[in-house]
């Protein structure tokens, strides 16, 4: 599984990391991250119990454990009509339970079950009650002191960065902590394929069977492809998602394509100005690539018409789209000195512009010559700036986003500097579809347009309705904007620019009718980000994709919205096109995004990405810190537990102990984290079935916890005694197992709450332990206090009680038959 990270209140903090297997020895937990495998339950009742025919019952009928499913498999005796219970217990939804594990884990904040191979029985004659029916918590151990602990690990860090500006610590604080609760709503994923260079506007151009296209104006789209088979073409637009595809094509091949719809325009290039085709999509036939320039240019001034609003009610769905965009922003405006944004941005533009002369010169210019007060005049040229800039926040493309958030800053700022208070105008025209979503919200919901939003000082005096679209005029009173008549460029019409984190509250939405003309007026009044309704609004997602660094803070922003392939994406791309280089705390930044990216992989039980995740995150840290060095101890425990889920024990072993020499050979070692990788050692030495070296490993981490506790006691040591226990148990060994499981009992009785339901199962093992020995006073003693502690838990008529009250009289009448034939 992976680490389960801790996170401290101090000003700076760094990594560390506990990593539990679900498996075995149930060293390896995390609350967060666990899901279940119910198959192979089942497969692991057959595999033990060859001769029996073996029942599982799956079902969530508890109540006062309601947000758990129960799983129940009975063995059926073959002489006669009775049967045995193999395993019962609960499975929550998040629970990882894998071949070979066991216990129930129960604890005010969460109940889980986790499930171990029984050691199978020589007779099936054999009493049941000697069976060993083990079910116990496995709760990951709880860390004292944890801020010292942190606050040492950073120190460790600081030494090693040359950086002025480090926010290591703050960056992995927020790292720790949204690994330590996880991410919800993670969905599938599949990855991004690679961005085509140059595929950073609106437009694609794609020429079908014509031979020569330099006569076509690059300055007008930037991404032009040419085919000259219909196949080659389809498995090409197959690839596009966002990009409205312009299609010139011979009039040879114009006939062959029978799906016209896919394109957005269609031109024919022929003399032949005779043929005709009615299809909506074509734009006519012309005789040269001049003259179809003209018309594409004329198509692309509309772009500005393409962009996104979100709203916000009552409705939750709107809710996490409208918080999402708003985050979105927020983070784009977020100030970050750790790295030369102009300068990405524009290596970002000559990369994508390469085979473009004239985009290119205007780079260079914008090179030379930019200043903030002159964001709103690049902003408003017809240039490469605008048509990246216009696609990136109509698609929320978050790696174009991700480099041109200097020129979004800075054009930002520009609209806010000065005072401004005025009514506006922007006219719009919406599909009757689109403008459903209008007539679905009320005053006072809220809106936010997805772009700086041009607008004009007065209101428009001629409407045009258009056939199948919905005339709107936004008639907007704000006072954040600004009036850019001085500082526009020279061609651009607009009048008011207004910043795109803007948020404006509807106050009405009115039906206007005025001689054969149709529109509707929306009214919109500016409102504060510093409102109370708008805070409360975001305040739960912001708070859980907070984080001090961009890159960390977007990538769990994209994490909460299910864009895992997003975040990959970018992160890759960072890493590969060298603009951290150098830069330790960026690199580390990144390297915790794949950490987040390995958590969820983890959590969909899908452990080969996970490891792939966690080595990504490994080999970035390997640019700027040695092998050893103790931060990576975490990183070698998560590599570890991902082989140790995918059954390669060797390589488990490897890298749980790199964990453990990195903390080692440290000046000043995590003591708990000594405890707990030795612990994860144990656990895979225990599956295994190597129980001398994992019984070493286990008492090793018992006396550091003892050590470093100052009582002596915990509920960490708790669960290390039932680790011991479960080792001599296999080795056939109940006299050894005894003490620990009653040291168990001792501690939980000290420090878990008087109802949890743990205190039943330890009883329930106790039990077992002492009928083995044949002590049936003692193991009827803990079987009577197991159902009378799971009672309060339970109701009476709660499966799991009578499973519990069979096998108490299943002792008493063991006792009667021995007392008989005494």
């Amino acid at each position: 599984m992976m680490s389960r990270y801790r996170s401290t209140s101090s000003e700076d903090g760094i990594i560390n990391s506990k990593c539990r297997h679900s498996r075995s020895a149930q060293i390896y937990n995390d609350r967060n991250l666990i899901s279940s495998r119910r198959n192979s339950f089942y497969h692991l009742a057959m595999n033990v119990y060859q001769a029996c025919e073996v029942m599982m019952i799956y079902r969530n009928d508890s109540l006062s454990l309601s947000d758990n499913d129960q799983i129940v498999i009975k063995q059926k005796q073959n002489n006669d009509d009775r049967t045995i219970i193999v395993y019962k217990g609960y499975l929550k939804n998040e629970e990882i339970s894998t071949r070979k594990t066991k216990r129930i884990s129960s604890s005010s904040s969460s109940s889980s079950l986790l499930v171990e191979k029984k050691e199978s029985s020589s007779s099936q004659q054999e009493n049941v009650q000697e069976r060993h029916e083990t079910k116990k918590s496995n709760d990951s151990p709880k860390v004292e002191n944890e801020d010292n602990i942190v606050s040492q690990f950073h120190r460790k860090l600081t030494k090693q960065t040359t950086n002025d500006n480090d926010n290591s610590g703050n960056l992995f604080q927020s790292l720790l902590s949204i690994l330590q609760n996880g991410l919800r709503r993670m969905e599938q994923h599949e990855p991004l394929p690679p961005r085509y260079e140059g595929n950073v506007e609106d437009f694609v151009v794609i020429f079908l069977g014509i031979k020569d296209e330099s006569n076509f104006n690059r300055s007008i789209v930037n991404f032009v492809k040419m085919f000259n088979n219909i196949e080659e073409l389809n498995s090409f637009v197959n690839t596009l998602k966002f990009e409205r595809i312009i299609l010139i094509i011979s009039l040879s091949l114009a006939e062959s394509i029978k799906d016209l719809s896919r394109f957005d325009s269609v031109y024919i290039l022929s003399n032949n100005i005779t043929w005709k085709n009615d299809h909506f999509n074509i734009r006519g036939n012309f005789s040269n690539l001049e003259s179809i320039s003209d018309k594409i240019k004329d198509e692309c001034l509309i772009e500005n018409q393409f962009f996104s609003i979100q709203f916000v009610s009552t409705n939750e769905t709107s809710k996490q789209s409208f918080c999402y965009s708003q985050l979105l922003k927020e983070t784009l405006l977020k100030k970050d000195n750790e790295s030369n944004l102009k300068k990405d941005f524009i290596d970002f533009s000559r990369f994508h512009y390469n085979n473009n002369h004239i985009e290119l010169n205007l780079i260079d210019e914008f090179e030379q010559d930019f200043t903030i007060k002159k964001s709103v005049w690049w902003y408003t040229r017809n240039c490469f700036i605008r048509k990246m800039l216009n696609r990136a926040l109509r698609t929320e493309e978050i790696d174009i986003l991700y480099k041109m958030r200097w020129f979004i800053q800075e054009l930002n700022n520009q609209i806010k500097e000065n005072y401004f208070s005025a009514t506006v105008f922007r006219i719009h025209h919406y599909s009757f579809d689109q403008f459903k979503k209008f007539k679905e919200h009320n005053s006072n919901d809220l809106l936010s347009f997805g772009t700086f939003l041009d607008c004009t000082l007065n209101e428009p005096s001629l409407i045009k309705n258009i056939d199948g679209m919905q005339t709107i005029i936004f008639r907007i009173t704000t006072t954040v904007g600004i009036e850019i008549e001085q500082l526009r460029y020279s061609d651009s019409k607009t009048e008011v620019l207004l910043p795109f984190d803007n948020v404006y509250r509807i106050e009405s939405i009115e039906e206007n009718n005025h001689d054969d003309h149709h529109w509707w007026n929306i009214n919109l009044t500016n409102i504060s980000r510093e409102n109370q309704q708008f805070k409360e609004i975001i305040k739960e997602m912001r708070e859980e994709i907070e984080g001090p660094v961009v890159l960390i803070q977007l990538g769990k922003l994209l994490l909460s919205n299910n864009d895992y392939s997003h975040v990959d994406y970018l992160a890759r791309l960072l890493f590969n096109d060298g603009s951290l280089k150098n830069n330790p705390t960026l690199l580390a930044s990144l390297a915790a995004v794949h950490h987040l990216l390995g958590s969820v992989d983890n959590r969909q039980n899908n452990y080969r990405a996970a490891r792939l995740q966690f080595e990504q995150s490994l080999k970035i840290f390997l640019t700027f810190i040695s092998e050893d060095n103790q931060i990576l101890s975490a990183t070698y425990n998560n590599i570890g537990s991902m082989y140790y889920q995918e059954d390669q024990h060797e390589q488990a072993i490897i890298y749980h102990q790199k964990a453990l020499q990195c903390q080692l050979k440290s000046s000043s070692p995590d003591i708990e984290a000594i405890a707990t990788y030795s612990g994860n050692i144990g656990a895979v030495y225990l599956d295994q079935g190597k129980y001398d070296q994992a019984l070493l490993h286990y008492k090793r981490s018992l006396q550091i916890l003892q050590q470093s506790i100052p009582s002596g006691e915990s509920q960490s040591i708790a669960m290390i005694y039932d680790r011991i226990a479960s080792v001599y148990w296999r080795m056939d060994k109940p006299a050894e197992a005894l003490p620990f499981y009653q040291q168990a009992l001792q501690l939980e009785l000290k420090y878990l709450p008087e109802n949890d339901h743990k205190i039943s199962v330890s009883y329930f093992n106790l039990s077992t332990a002492y009928a083995k020995l044949n002590q049936l006073d003692d193991a009827i003693d803990c079987a009577e206090k197991s159902v009378q502690q799971l009672l309060k838990s339970v109701p009476p008529d709660h499966p799991e009680v009578k499973e519990n009250t069979d096998q108490l009289e299943g002792l008493r009448r063991r006792k009667w038959l021995q007392q008989l034939y005494e």
